[in-house]
């Protein structure tokens, strides 16, 4: 294989849907319409389990490649002064936010999984990707082009 590497999901998308190139990492939201309409197939999910989204589409591990996982997450943060009242006011009305029967739709219409939870499993989220992605980056000297 031949790495080409895109700035975004848009212009690798429209080089995979042309057939310019044969094979692209991306998330459900940017794929999941062109997935349920026929025009791409999803291969694997890298998360360790399957996704509600795609439930038929196997897990890297359950495809044959067992150990590998990575998942895409978005989340919501501020200064790191940001008073612990403020935090937790934000954090009830996000995640009562996404629990609302509007939300959840239209997240799970763009291909999204909403989560929710609290500051401090989000902190050690970003903590362990952190340490993760760090010694992935050194183990296989990545470097920026």
């Amino acid at each position: 294989m031949i790495h080409v590497p895109y700035k975004g999901s848009s212009q690798a998308l429209t080089d995979l849907l042309s057939g310019n190139v044969d094979i692209n990492f991306d998330s459900p939201p940017p794929t999941l319409q062109f997935i349920r309409a026929g025009k791409l197939k999803a291969l694997g999910i890298t998360s360790a389990t399957r996704s509600p989204l795609l439930p038929d589409v196997p897990t890297m591990a359950e495809a044959g490649v067992p150990g590998f996982e990575f998942t895409q997450w978005f989340g919501i943060v501020g200064p790191a002064k940001l008073p612990t009242a403020i935090v937790q006011r934000l954090n009830t009305e996000i995640n009562a936010i996404l629990k609302t029967p509007g939300v959840q739709k239209k997240l799970a219409d763009l291909g999204a999984e909403p989560v929710g939870g609290i500051p401090e499993d989000f902190g050690a989220v970003i903590r362990k990707d952190t340490v993760r992605m760090a010694k992935l980056i050194k183990d296989k000297k990545i470097t920026l082009d």
